[in-house]
């Protein structure tokens, strides 16, 4: 009698033995295919970003819809290994905007990744989605400006190389502006120029006017030849005085320098300023910078 008893407990026991076998398979199931596709997922989300920051970055350009739209389905499809399941990409207007051209694109993708474990009980795949929205937006704040300072009045009648100009330095005119908390010298003036300045100039900055320096030649001209566009401060009430004065950042421009002069009574810039450019890696403003076409992409969504 005891040893049937006993039997009959070994038999319940090796039943209760797979039973937690088979629900562990599940459980270890679900936590590799639910990680694969948690992976997936984050990768999905990556490429939706930068697709929708590309196709944003054509819209503040200035580029047509249909442009944003390639720019957006090829650097998707490039920077995946699977096909889509979808892949949605549409384009508003800020109901803050004035006008009716749409500054914003919003890209949402699904994709579909095989299980392993997970088809032992009955889930042959997981589908994933991600979304994005950006736009671009005026900068309050750029990282690698030239250490020039421009006038605000001679930006609008200045731009394109058919209104190039001679912009006198200093007196209403640019002028070499030192942003630092010391004063800098012909070497560190030299490497703002060919690098950018290294600290992000905020609107409302306030740098000191300095004197033009005519060992900057060197410098001004790897600059052109490097790269003849540059990012400068704006401001809008000309410094006082001819040397130590205080300028005020009231925003930024794109710039062309296409010659200059540094000796002598006429001392000057030549260049035009450009319709803007896109930066990245800056701060944004909440509508109180003013238009210059300098314009940083975010993520908005």
């Amino acid at each position: 009698m005891m040893k049937s008893i006993r039997k009959n407990e070994r038999g319940v026991v090796g039943i209760i033995l797979a039973i937690a076998i088979v629900a562990l398979l599940l459980v270890v199931a679900l936590v590799v295919d639910v990680g694969q596709a948690y992976v997936k997922r984050s990768q999905l989300q990556t490429v939706v970003d930068a697709a929708a920051l590309a196709a944003a970055q054509d819209l503040s350009q200035g580029k047509s819809e249909s442009i944003a739209l390639q720019s957006a389905e090829t650097y998707a499809n490039d920077n995946t290994d699977d096909s889509f399941d979808s892949l949605d990409i549409t384009f508003s207007d800020d109901i803050d905007d004035s006008d009716d051209e749409a500054d914003t694109v919003r890209v949402v993708a699904k994709q579909s990744e095989s299980t392993f474990f997970a088809r032992i009980g009955g889930i042959d795949i997981f589908q994933v989605a991600a979304e994005a929205e950006a736009k671009g937006q005026l900068a309050n704040a750029v990282t690698g400006v030239a250490p020039m300072i421009a006038p605000e009045a001679a930006i609008n009648d200045h731009i394109g190389p058919e209104n190039a100009m001679q912009f006198p330095i200093q007196g209403s005119g640019f002028w070499l502006v030192d942003f630092s908390d010391f004063n800098a010298g012909a070497s560190t003036f030299a490497e703002w120029i060919v690098n950018g300045y290294p600290e992000p100039v905020t609107i409302g900055d306030a740098g000191i006017g300095t004197g033009v320096k005519a060992s900057l030649k060197a410098a001004l001209e790897e600059r052109i030849l490097a790269d003849p566009k540059v990012v400068l401060p704006v401001y809008d009430v000309p410094p006082e005085g001819s040397g130590n004065a205080p300028v005020t950042v009231s925003g930024f421009a794109e710039f062309v320098i296409t010659d200059f002069q540094l000796t002598g009574e006429n001392k000057y810039f030549e260049g035009y300023f450009t319709d803007g450019t896109v930066v990245e890696g800056v701060s944004v403003a909440g509508g109180d910078a003013p238009d210059f076409g300098v314009v940083v992409l975010k993520l908005t969504d």
